[in-house]
């Protein structure tokens, strides 16, 4: 547990979160989980049928 502190509070850390922190400012990123689908952000609480019209419009745009 001592390990687990001291990796916990070490500047290592602190700097990978704040890291973290910045790229989801960039992204603008409100919610957890959060997915990217191309250009699209859909937060977690978004119904299947949303992401399944999404997936569909992305296959048709790609080709696939």
């Amino acid at each position: 547990m001592e390990q687990f502190e001291r990796d916990r509070t070490s500047a290592a850390a602190r700097d990978a979160v704040n890291q973290d922190v910045e790229l989801t400012r960039q992204l603008r990123l409100s919610s957890t989980p959060t997915f990217v689908l191309n250009d699209l952000l859909v937060p977690g609480n978004t119904p299947v049928e949303f992401f399944e019209s999404v997936v569909a419009r992305v296959r048709e745009n790609s080709g696939g």
